[in-house]
């Protein structure tokens, strides 16, 4: 979700299975800047993963967020690596956010992953950010 710094609010679930399109959507073209696409700027964005398992028999785990992307003003890519520890919750699941600075003019790649279990699944998505005139 993207974090408008203008207002103060989040847009919904910009994140989308990784394909093979190019295309940028009118909410993620030019973030950094206000426009009428969007409710607002965005320079940062919440990155949130849901865990889903059995709470009765889960020891604790931890969750590991990578995101590739070049920040905004610098031609060098910044992978951000992130690990938080969790407990599923008597619901059956956790929620792990992340927070991202500088983004917003490049495509961000995000990997998650369940560290400490034999099945690690992982899932991927991608928020496909572009800037120009």
């Amino acid at each position: 979700m993207l974090f408008y710094d203008n207002k103060g609010t989040f847009s919904a679930d910009v994140a989308e299975p990784e394909s093979d399109r190019y295309e940028v959507p009118s909410i993620l073209w030019n973030t950094p800047l206000e426009g009428t696409s969007r409710e607002g700027a965005a320079t940062s964005m919440l990155v949130t993963v849901e865990v889903a398992g059995e709470y009765a028999l889960a020891p604790p785990r931890q969750i590991e967020l990578v995101a590739s992307y070049k920040p905004i003003n610098s031609r060098r890519e910044r992978v951000v690596r992130d690990i938080e520890s969790i407990n599923i919750r008597e619901s059956g699941k956790y929620i792990a956010g992340f927070w991202l600075k500088d983004v917003g003019c490049s495509r961000l790649q995000l990997s998650a992953r369940i560290l400490g279990q034999r099945n690690q699944s992982k899932t991927r998505r991608i928020v496909r950010f572009g800037c120009g005139e």
